[in-house]
């Protein structure tokens, strides 16, 4: 697909370059992930910004124990996105027992919705759990998710582990210079083999 090479092309340009990110492509494949938030913090600064997950406000606050959320770092939703792309846990029950449906029907739940809201345990999936959140990270997060008009899955949280392994190891491969097309063709071959 013209419209993946092209993502993938775009991608390769800033995190390959020195101009965007912190040591260019090397900098981008080789920063442990947790550094990677920090870099915005040290002194002086090694970068402006970083994209990340929800969880990166509870990182900075234990790193940084003396920052304060809404003044020395904050968040915001990317502009002009049409949905929100994010990482999710899934939930199964294998059990018809009455204590399995008991807490899948917690979970679902009023009650259980406004305790998870009020534990800051992350987001909860439970559309109760709107106005319950105590910290202002919490809120904020879902403010921004329950005005989404859409939410798709991180690939990450959605595929087996030999596709999820061949994604990852095709963007190192892409920000070091290889080709996309053919790196593209790896990925799918993954997806193809995955979903058999």
């Amino acid at each position: 697909d013209q419209g993946v090479q092209d993502a993938y092309a775009t991608y390769y340009k800033w995190a390959s370059d020195a101009k965007y990110t912190v040591g260019g492509a090397d900098g981008t494949v080789n920063t442990k992930f947790l550094d990677a938030i920090y870099k915005v913090f040290s002194n002086p600064a090694e970068a402006m910004m970083v994209k990340q997950s929800g969880f990166a406000g509870g990182s900075i606050a234990t790193q940084f124990p003396d920052l304060k959320y809404g003044t020395d770092y904050d968040f915001f939703e990317f502009p002009g996105v049409q949905g929100l792309q994010g990482g999710a846990d899934f939930m199964f029950s294998f059990s018809d027992s009455a204590a399995a449906k008991a807490l899948v029907s917690y979970l679902t739940g009023t009650v259980g919705g406004q305790n998870w809201a009020k534990a800051n345990f992350g987001l909860s999936p439970n559309k109760n759990a709107d106005g319950n959140y105590s910290d202002p990270q919490s809120i904020k997060l879902s403010t921004i998710l329950s005005g989404a008009t859409g939410f798709t899955f991180d690939i990450g949280d959605a595929i087996g582990a030999p596709f999820n392994n061949a994604e990852f190891k095709g963007v190192v491969d892409v920000v070091q210079g290889k080709d996309i097309a053919s790196t593209l063709a790896t990925i799918a071959a993954a997806q193809t083999e995955s979903l058999k």
